[in-house]
């Protein structure tokens, strides 16, 4: 709790010195401490990260040059202070840190310092709607993608691609068409949700959402949104070797109750936990592992939610698909295992 109010301390005072020597006409330093403060505040922010900041504020940017001052200033005070301040606004003093996977030590998700929109308008409700459960009967899955303008650099340029069309997309196709093939009954639903405003992006695929439940609650089994990770740290993409060939890792996000009611997240958590026993005993190293974040990401919703993140923005197209064919081995395995009697 001490680093985070560091942090936010931190922020808060090179933000007012770099808006002093902007205005005071020192434009090269104030772009010079701008970019320092990108890759340091708050705990490494990468290029990749920088974009997600810059998009979210509606600045359209080159992804492969440096920020330019005044795209910095469009961006950091409202997404970076925000950031911080609900940081020490949301995490209680004696709350236990969320686990991280052993190979980095994560940075929070982007969608973690957005959800403010989305619970406010959600809490204006008098009580959570009852959880739609799986049907052991039908195994249908769904796929969505709440940040649908999220790609991968290899493959397509840059972070991000303008009007949500992101390779993240192909990704979630090529994994409902997988488990089709595989004899589960899949579909992505193909929906902008983050663009123009990034920040409205879980507000937005929340409808997608009910939707989804609405149409098929009575025969779902699963219910995924796809994401790729971004994190700082990283400068080589994270994959693994499955038959002689480079797949990315995946990373099963579980949403809990630390910010909002969420009564049956354990229900979640147990399901990326299956997923996580049978990827092990299948593809060793293919699932990351499984991180609990303060958010729900609209899991309170379906006890057979869950977040997915293929890879990085450092990943190839190629190495996400084979990922995704991969988890539908897995996923497949998983079904056998808890209906056999409605498995193909």
């Amino acid at each position: 709790m001490k680093r985070r109010i560091i942090r936010g301390i931190l922020a808060g005072l090179a933000l007012a010195v770099s808006l002093g020597l902007a205005f005071s006409g020192t434009r090269p330093e104030a772009e010079a401490l701008c970019r320092r403060l990108w890759e340091t505040v708050p705990g490494g922010l990468s290029m990749s990260r920088l974009s997600d900041q810059l998009l979210s504020a509606g600045v359209p940017r080159d992804p492969g040059k440096a920020p330019s001052l005044a795209e910095w200033l469009q961006a950091l005070p409202r997404r970076l202070l925000s950031d911080q301040l609900y940081v020490l606004a949301a995490v209680p003093e004696n709350s236990p840190p969320a686990p991280e996977s052993p190979e980095t030590a994560e940075p929070p998700l982007p969608e973690e310092a957005v959800l403010l929109p989305e619970e406010a308008a959600e809490n204006k409700a008098d009580s959570l709607p009852e959880p739609v459960e799986p049907t052991p009967a039908s195994p249908r899955v769904m796929l969505y993608c709440t940040h649908s303008s999220e790609s991968y650099t290899p493959s397509s340029g840059g972070t991000h691609v303008s009007g949500g069309k992101g390779l993240i997309n192909d990704v979630a196709a090529h994994l409902a068409d997988a488990l089709t093939a595989r004899g589960i009954p899949a579909e992505f639903v193909y929906a902008v949700h983050d663009w123009p405003s990034y920040d409205n992006s879980y507000t937005e695929s929340r409808k997608t959402v009910s939707r989804i439940l609405e149409e098929h609650g009575t025969e779902l089994w699963a219910l995924f949104d796809v994401h790729r990770d971004s994190i700082a740290s990283e400068k080589t993409p994270d994959t693994v070797t499955i038959h002689g060939k480079k797949s990315a890792r995946i990373l099963l996000v579980v949403g809990t109750d630390q910010r909002r009611p969420h009564p049956d997240w354990q229900q979640n958590l147990a399901f990326a936990e299956a997923i996580q026993a049978a990827g092990e005993k299948l593809y060793p190293g293919l699932i990351r592992g499984i991180t609990k974040k303060a958010g729900t990401y609209h899991q309170e919703l379906f006890t057979g939610a869950l977040l997915l993140e293929f890879g990085t923005d450092l990943n190839s197209l190629e190495e996400t698909e084979y990922a995704a064919e991969l988890l539908a081995d897995v996923l497949a395995e998983v079904n056998r295992e808890e209906n056999p009697a409605a498995s193909p």
